[in-house]
């Protein structure tokens, strides 16, 4: 009678089972039907909490004031590593900000084409008031095929080897 007993319970347990499984699958359906008519993430997940925090955090960043102290920062040549200091945050998450937020990423951009221009515009003031030095740096950036420090020659070379004598290479420059 034990047995019969036992078995009844499992074949009961096995159908609590199915039915809750069941339920959870008509559950899981109406949730995204409900998330996607909704979009508002689900507070009884840790990702979907982490998440919403972590857009907080963003958006603190994407706010005017903010944006304008992130462009600054750039614009005064501080690097990716000393705004992330500045923002309380490591630079990998500088870098996961930049590419989540367009006016994060654009503020940085901005900010560092600033800086740019003015270091392009002082060193060509600097070539034509006869910087020699600034000169040369700015033609061997400009003009890159005539200005190397190491011009490349291409030699050609035939080999003439007679048995057991001497080997001698003598060096064909092209015909220009």
């Amino acid at each position: 009678m034990k047995e019969n007993d036992t078995k009844s319970r499992n074949k009961g347990q096995k159908r609590t089972k199915n039915a809750k499984t069941e339920v959870k699958t008509a559950n899981t359906e109406e949730i995204k039907q409900d998330a996607a008519v909704e979009k508002k993430p689900r507070k009884n997940k840790r990702g979907a909490i982490a998440a919403a925090a972590k857009n907080k955090r963003i958006a603190k960043w994407e706010e005017p004031e903010n944006l304008v102290k992130l462009e600054g920062w750039a614009r005064a040549g501080l690097s990716m590593e000393q705004i992330a200091k500045n923002m309380g945050v490591s630079k990998v998450t500088l870098y996961k900000y930049q590419d989540e937020s367009i006016y994060i990423m654009n503020a940085l951009k901005k900010g560092k084409e600033v800086c740019d221009f003015a270091v392009e515009n002082a060193l060509y003031t600097a070539a034509i008031s006869g910087n020699v030095v600034a000169q040369i740096f700015w033609l061997k950036n400009r003009m890159p095929e005539s200005w190397k420090d190491k011009m490349e020659q291409k030699i050609e070379a035939e080999v003439e080897h007679e048995a057991g004598g001497v080997l001698m290479l003598a060096p064909r420059l092209p015909d220009e």
